[in-house]
């Protein structure tokens, strides 16, 4: 449903706890005209930000999953997985956009350093709200705040 209504989601699930669409403008009108044609959402919680996401910008490939399970995903078009991540980035899948939103400035430096590795491997562009050194590159650009305040950061890798 490419160009669908940002509050759509709120008023058809019912999810508004959970939801404000102003990550996913911010991240959409960061990302709009970079061909982004596959998205990944690392440590996804509900789903909510990649399924809008999709509605705006038309992928070959979406995929977002989360160390746990949330009853929320039974309602998404893009069906989250539980997964653990560094058994999935053992696939070596290639994306054009990876997003981390919050979990990733949680993260000791040696596990943080291995995904480093695969992003710089298999991602075109990172969003994260790391607020330490900048974790993959120096071309990185502030596009927004995530949910607890901190700066969301758009990375070229």
């Amino acid at each position: 449903m490419v160009g669908g209504d940002w509050g759509a989601k709120e008023r058809i699930w019912g999810l508004e706890p959970y939801y404000d669409p102003g990550r996913a403008i911010d991240i959409y009108e960061a990302v709009k005209d970079l061909g982004i044609e596959s998205i990944l959402d690392v440590a996804c919680g509900v789903g909510l930000i990649l399924e809008s996401l999709s509605w705006k910008i038309p992928c070959h490939k979406y995929h977002q999953f989360d160390v746990e399970q949330y009853p929320e995903w039974k309602s998404l078009v893009i069906s989250p997985q539980k997964e653990d991540l560094f058994e999935y980035i053992k696939r070596d899948d290639s994306y054009d956009l990876v997003l981390m939103l919050n979990a990733y400035r949680n993260w000791d430096e040696e596990p943080r350093e291995e995904f480093n590795r695969w992003l710089k491997r298999n991602a075109k562009y990172f969003i994260t709200s790391y607020e330490g050194e900048n974790p993959i590159c120096d071309n990185w650009s502030v596009i927004g705040k995530d949910v607890k305040g901190h700066d969301l950061k758009l990375y070229k890798i």
